[in-house]
């Protein structure tokens, strides 16, 4: 079936919820960390008069663009709310002013009362993104909101395995476009490219000479990202011979790895490595080898085995995790030292990602996101092996996410240089929920269609 056809099937209206909360997320985002400074009304009122326009350079473009990007969802998905379908062009020019207009005004406020909370700085520089990233969201609706919204529907829910595959590789691409490129602090002079390029060639073709565990990892993550890149490919072409398929992953895979490296290399933050397109390459062929397994012969297999396996390598992970999240490596505080080193403001959600930067906040969310696939993972394995209701295998892996992310953050208090970030707690019980569910819908496609 054509995508357009596919798309079409799927009726569907954004809930007032969602935008809702883009503007709970906006608010919150835009007051953390929640230090309340005073300031006389009238001073607040003459400073917002006064509101400068800042120069800044390469160095916070990422947070500048942070704000764009914050902006963006609010102006998508409240577009989508109020759009109607309706072939009267004032009446949708109507609706998408007031979009702007409301979306503006909100940027307007907060960036007000931001001058009553510290270290907040009100700038020009911060309305202007804010601005662009309003416009860039209700443009995105108006030139393909309701395609994005179908792939999305049609991943999530077609019986028809096609459709579905070729909805999630393109949402996929999306997605490994957004977090392979993100901050997004792309240079835009002749001089901040010609610093760029000084730096690239400073730099080694293949890869660092020190090979560290953060490499390591690195190089996985980087390979991994790719293997569904090439499990997607292999299936949705697996009517063709091997040789085609490997063919095609291998151009495919090349082809993407090789424009992100040349992408990566116009951002200030980004680090263009040939290395790096080799290892997409072999995380692709790592995906198209996988899909020939046959999964549903080795699961009826080892279905009776299914509890005993998991409970053999938990311990495994277990050491794994610990080692990932820092356990041990500066030594150990006693109770005391420990408990006073704990402030109410941990437990603020992305109270510590506010004082890093853009890119490590993302990798740090990335790298404990995927630090609790396994939990999620096994929680479906068990529910796949035992055919029982979905919903108490689900709780099972998310209390079990939780119930290790607080161990292992408070354990973070009494390890010297460490502290605990209990935001990865949310992140826990969020990676559990995606990946279950995930794990059974992309089994459900893989099996339907090999048996097509």
């Amino acid at each position: 079936m054509v995508l357009k056809d596919m798309i079409r099937e799927h009726e569907f209206k954004i809930r007032l919820y969602i935008p809702f909360l883009c503007l709970v997320f906006v608010l919150y985002g835009s007051f953390i960390p929640f230090h309340i400074r005073s300031i006389p009304l009238i001073d607040a009122v003459n400073q917002f008069k006064h509101i400068p326009f800042l120069d800044l350079g390469i160095v916070s473009r990422a947070d500048w663009v942070a704000n764009i990007l914050l902006y963006i969802p609010l102006g998508f998905f409240l577009s989508g709310w109020t759009s109607k379908r309706t072939d009267s062009l004032y009446k949708n020019c109507l609706v998408f002013l007031a979009v702007f207009l409301f979306c503006i005004m909100a940027a307007a406020f907060i960036e007000f009362f931001q001058i009553f909370f510290s270290p907040r700085t009100v700038s020009l520089n911060d309305l202007i993104a804010e601005t662009l990233g309003s416009s860039a969201g209700i443009f995105l609706w108006l030139a393909s909101g309701r395609k994005l919204i179908g792939l999305w529907f049609a991943a999530k829910r077609t019986p028809r395995p096609e459709s579905a595959l070729s909805a999630f590789l393109f949402l996929y691409l999306l997605f490994l476009a957004g977090i392979t490129l993100f901050p997004f602090d792309f240079l835009i002079s002749a001089k901040e490219i010609k610093w760029k390029y000084g730096m690239w060639k400073a730099q080694s073709f293949l890869f660092d000479a020190d090979i560290s565990v953060g490499f390591i990892i690195k190089t996985i993550a980087e390979a991994a990202l790719f293997i569904p890149v090439g499990g997607f490919i292999g299936i949705k072409y697996r009517r063709a011979g091997l040789e085609k398929r490997m063919s095609f992953v291998f151009l495919s895979s090349f082809l993407i790895g090789f424009l992100i490296e040349f992408l990566q290399f116009f951002t200030a933050s980004g680090v263009s490595q040939f290395f790096s397109v080799l290892v997409r390459v072999l995380g692709a062929f790592a995906g198209l080898f996988m899909v020939k397994i046959n999964f549903s012969y080795c699961f009826e297999r080892l279905k009776p085995f299914m509890k005993y396996i998991i409970m053999l390598v938990f311990p495994i992970y277990l050491a794994l995790a610990l080692k990932l999240s820092g356990w041990s490596k500066t030594g150990w505080l006693n109770i005391n030292e420990g408990l006073s080193t704990f402030d109410l403001h941990m437990l603020l959600p992305f109270y510590f990602h506010y004082f890093s930067t853009e890119t490590r906040a993302v990798v740090s969310v990335i790298l404990n996101f995927g630090l609790y696939i396994p939990v999620g993972f096994s929680g479906w394995l068990l529910y796949f092996s035992k055919k029982a209701h979905n919903a108490r295998y689900i709780m099972g892996s998310v209390f079990i996410s939780i119930a290790l992310s607080l161990f292992i953050e408070t354990g973070k208090l009494f390890q010297r240089g460490l502290h605990p970030d209990f935001t990865n707690i949310i992140i826990a019980g969020f990676s559990a929920v995606m990946i279950f569910k995930l794990s059974d819908r992309i089994f459900y496609i893989f099996h339907h269609a090999f048996t097509e």
